[in-house]
Order: structure tokens, then C-alpha cells, then sequence
């Protein structure tokens, strides 16, 4: 996370060591990591660096945790090389609030429980043409 270290989960390690090879890293300026040599404190900027790390040790896909900020990172990681990435663990990612579409609206209403029967009541006299013209 931001202004957090690799110390941050060194509680969580020794009970993850069943299931996963644990091992935690700092991102470039945080925690023991020296500054990036770019100067580059972006999102891209540390997810290049852990691709790097990931792609020097040569363990193959990896069980990826992130925090915050390194939540977004590992959530970069995962888009861009998704063959790094075994699974995801996201705990408070610091990732962008994404606006709803609103042609997304309808499709999401449907999914509530109810509301398909709730329709189905009112279009009772409705032709299945009808009715799938009124969904969509």
C-alpha cells in the first residue's frame, strides 16, 4: 500500500506457507527498495518493476496479493501479463471509481431478484415478441 512496506505481511506469510510460496516485495521507493532509476511512481512504472522481478526469478504463475496500491499494481500485472498470474488477491485496492454506463442499467435490473417475475406480471398480454423488445 502507499507509505506501507513488505513488512506489512509478515504476520499473513507464515499462515499462507501451506498453500502458497510466500514472499513479500517492495515496490521501487517504498519500504527497502531504492527509488526507481526513472523516476517512475506510476501504476505502469511499479507494475514493469514486479513483471521484471517476477520474470528474473523464473517461478512462473504466481499467487499475486496486493494492498492499495499495490493492489492496482498486481491488478496491472494481471492485465498485461496475465501468464505471471495464477490467481488475484486484492485487499483495499486503490483502483478508479468507474462511472455506470447507463445502457448497462436495464441489464442489471433484470439481475435483481424479482424483478424478471415482476415483468413478466405486467406484460402479462404482451406477445413474446413483445416482451423481449421490452427487455432489450
Amino acid at each position: 500500500g502507499l507509505g506501507g512496506s513488505s513488512q506489512n505481511w509478515s504476520a499473513l506469510m507464515p499462515l499462507l506457507a501451506d498453500a502458497v510460496d510466500p514472499d513479500a516485495v517492495d515496490l521501487p521507493g517504498f519500504g527497502d527498495s531504492p527509488p526507481p532509476d526513472d523516476g517512475n511512481y506510476s501504476v505502469t512504472g511499479h507494475a514493469r518493476a514486479v513483471i521484471r522481478l517476477l520474470d528474473a526469478e523464473g517461478r512462473g504463475s504466481v499467487h499475486l496479493f496486493g494492498n492499495s496500491l499495490g493492489g492496482a499494481v498486481a491488478t496491472r500485472v494481471a492485465a498485461v501479463r496475465p501468464d505471471l498470474v495464477r490467481t488475484l488477491t486484492l485487499v483495499s485496492p486503490a483502483l478508479p471509481v468507474l462511472r455506470v454506463q447507463r445502457s448497462a442499467v436495464p441489464t442489471a435490473l433484470v439481475a435483481v431478484p424479482g424483478v424478471a417475475r415482476l415483468f413478466t406480471r405486467f406484460t402479462r398480454e404482451w406477445s413474446a415478441e413483445q416482451r423481449v423488445r421490452g427487455v432489450t
